[in-house]
């Protein structure tokens, strides 16, 4: 999925018209949380770019960065219920992810590793 297809389902997921340096920010954000969790280095996406392909498969994408997105984008407006709902979505979606997909060894973050 390319960024300018990402910032428009965030978009549409939360019912808002966040600017794409914002929804970037959260992306980011939550390709932060995959690599903490999953010892892995998919690198951050640069909102000028619209164009860009994000790092990850777009089934990953839709399941686990778009709802992480969406919530942050419901953060911002106190949408308790909201938010609550999309980061469980993702809490879901990266338990699965963590289960199923094997990082690529380009991705792989061997730092620390002994």
């Amino acid at each position: 999925m390319i960024l300018s297809e990402f910032v428009a389902s965030a978009n549409d997921i939360s019912d808002e018209s966040e600017s794409a340096q914002t929804i970037t920010r959260f992306l980011n954000d939550g390709i932060a949380k995959v690599n903490a969790e999953c010892k892995a280095n998919f690198p951050f996406v640069d909102f000028t770019l619209l164009d860009a392909e994000i790092p990850l498969p777009e089934t990953w994408v839709r399941v686990m960065l778009l709802p992480f997105a969406a919530g942050r984008i419901k953060t911002k407006d106190s949408s308790q219920f909201e938010y609550s709902d999309l980061y469980a979505e993702f809490i879901d979606g990266l338990a699965s992810f963590k289960m199923n997909y094997k990082i690529p060894d380009e991705y792989k973050d061997t730092t620390g590793m002994v």
